[in-house]
């Protein structure tokens, strides 16, 4: 995935849209989308973490969410985090 980088984005966001909702489909989504990383991937994660959504699906996505905002401050703040 890592590989596919931003081209994965979209494609795998369309998983997080599917009726009906399979649950597992959604959280390998989530996954997939935390492996890549990057600002473009808030969007989905934010979807994914809707209400609608399987609770370990919604879990994975709050940590990609996390993960994601952390690393753009690491990015921002030249590696460093800030206090």
């Amino acid at each position: 995935m890592e590989a596919l980088g931003q081209k994965a984005v979209a494609p795998l966001a369309k998983y997080l849209d599917l009726q009906p909702k399979n649950d597992l489909t959604q959280l390998f989504a989530v996954k997939f989308l935390m492996a890549i990383g990057g600002s473009s991937t808030l969007g989905p994660l934010k979807r994914a973490f809707a209400e609608d959504q399987w609770e370990v699906t919604r879990a994975a996505a709050l940590d990609g969410i996390f993960s994601s905002i952390t690393r753009r401050s690491q990015t921002l703040c030249g590696g460093r985090t800030q206090r």
